[in-house]
């Protein structure tokens, strides 16, 4: 399994994204289109290395580099942008 994670880090592209709205969607509060779109705000606004470590983050279990607060606040924004009413 971290193989396959590292793998996609490492490969980038559609296939990092694919697994990681994978992964969004699992958590079962979004779908598919609403994960995808709340991705891309978020990946549009991060530094690559701010991505990397999240994605990171979320296909591995590592711990994210970055500041995890800034991370809410871009996935709430990011929410909000593509429609999504976050539960809390």
């Amino acid at each position: 399994m971290t193989l396959a994670a590292i793998f996609l880090i490492g490969c980038g592209g559609d296939s990092e994204m694919d697994a990681m709205v994978d992964s969004l969607v699992a958590e079962g509060e979004v779908n598919e289109k609403q994960a995808r779109c709340m991705l891309k705000n978020m990946k549009d606004v991060m530094s690559a290395d701010e991505w990397e470590s999240f994605v990171s983050s979320e296909l591995e279990g590592t711990e994210y580099s970055g500041d995890p607060w800034e991370v809410v606040g871009m996935m709430l924004g990011s929410a909000a942008v593509c429609g999504v009413e976050m539960d809390f």
